[in-house]
């Protein structure tokens, strides 16, 4: 994993909210979850998410999750 995914992940989050400074991210365990972004992400910067093994949270764990996947009012996790 590394810690340099954690932090290109976060960065690549901060853009996308309104007060980047303040965005709200938190641990629990073995995670670390970054809030809903104010505005969406784009379909570039989704893409750079997974590949830095950013998920998600959803119903079906049954298949790696994909840009498809991706919604806007959900924040991000970040497995350790």
């Amino acid at each position: 994993m590394g810690a340099k995914n954690l932090v290109e992940g976060l960065q690549t989050l901060m853009p996308y909210y309104d007060h980047p400074d303040g965005f709200n991210a938190g641990a629990e365990h073995d995670a670390i979850y970054a809030y809903a972004t104010d505005r969406p992400l784009s379909k570039q910067d989704i893409e750079r998410m997974i590949d830095l093994n950013w998920v998600q949270e959803r119903d079906d764990y049954d298949r790696d999750f994909s840009a498809d996947d991706y919604n806007q009012y959900e924040g991000w996790v970040k497995y350790l």
